[in-house]
């Protein structure tokens, strides 16, 4: 655990033994919570009920905080925990964060409980980082209400933990179709986060080609400047670069326009280049300038020596780096 208060003093803290701190000891830690500014609890698995309740003491003046909630029935939270097998109990009421503007939570456990994140608002987050855990998969309903009260939120980072890739890897879809995401629910969480200019996707979650065409002609994410996300094949990889190419040309018609130039945009992969915007959201359309994809190392080579090229001179100075899975 470490912390630091508005005075610049930092903490970390430790039993008197050496022995990291644990649950059962968080609540009852002396410090000046009130004038905390940083706060990172990813090592310890708290119950939901203890975060909220130090999300309360913290709420005024904590810029950063990050935790990590385990949703398995309150396990170690020790006497002060309200938390009971149904969800969170009354006794711990909603928090606004009136400061805080970066937030990483690990999600752990079973099944993440319906109303954790609808007890939580944050208006003045900027950056949000959301780490799966859970056996259950993403379940983006559960926070999307969240995610759409934060309006200024500008980067948006969804992230599989070791444990859930090898859950996801070792079982059947087809059995388990909780662990896969629709692109429909994907679309909606989207759809609430108008104004982030960077979005990292986990590898459990794929961009399907109707997503990847409402990025394309600006109704999903106009702002986006930076994407990550994994591709399920080297064709669904090539229809990222269609993706870039079809939005980029989208901007320098409007651009054109704005200088009396009338472009034709010529043939797109995706129809309706720009459909479904007026003509003020074309306006403020943004290319997308850099794009990580995650891929197998054995269709790495053959994406970049054989696709990437047929794009690269209507790509302009974009930044394309391939990862390896």
């Amino acid at each position: 655990m470490s912390a630091i208060d508005r005075a610049g003093n930092a903490f970390r803290i430790e039993l008197h033994d050496g022995a990291p701190l644990h649950a059962p000891n968080i609540l009852d830690v002396r410090l000046p919570w009130s004038q905390l500014v940083a706060l990172e609890l990813v090592d310890i698995p708290l119950a939901p009920d203890v975060v909220l309740i130090l999300m309360h003491r913290t709420a005024r003046t904590v810029v950063e905080e990050s935790f990590h909630v385990d949703f398995n029935g309150g396990i170690a939270s020790g006497p002060h925990s309200t938390h009971t097998a149904g969800g969170i109990s009354m006794d711990v009421p909603a928090v606004t964060m009136a400061r805080l503007k970066k937030l990483k939570i690990i999600l752990g456990g079973e099944t993440l409980e319906a109303n954790f994140f609808d007890r939580i608002h944050i208006p003045q987050l900027r950056d949000l980082c959301i780490e799966l855990s859970l056996r259950q998969g993403w379940n983006p309903r559960s926070f999307t209400t969240f995610v759409a009260s934060s309006t200024k939120l500008e980067q948006l980072a969804l992230v599989d933990s070791p444990y859930h890739i090898k859950n996801v890897e070792r079982t059947s879809a087809r059995l388990y179709p909780q662990f896969r995401l629709t692109y429909l629910e994907l679309e909606s969480l989207l759809e609430s986060t108008p104004n982030i200019h960077t979005l990292h996707l986990p590898r459990s979650i794929l961009v399907h080609a109707t997503t990847l065409e409402k990025l394309a002609n600006g109704t999903l994410l106009p702002s986006l400047h930076v994407l990550g996300a994994t591709t399920s094949s080297i064709r669904n990889a090539e229809e990222f670069l269609i993706m870039l190419t079809t939005r980029m040309t989208v901007v320098n018609v409007e651009n054109a326009k704005r200088d009396g130039v009338n472009l034709d945009p010529g043939p797109s992969t995706f129809s309706g280049i720009g459909g479904g915007l007026d003509e003020e959201e074309v306006r403020a359309l943004t290319p997308i300038t850099s794009l990580i994809l995650k891929m197998p190392f054995a269709e790495r080579n053959g994406f970049l020596d054989d696709v990437v090229p047929k794009y690269q001179p209507l790509l302009g100075g974009v930044d394309i780096r391939v990862e390896n899975f």
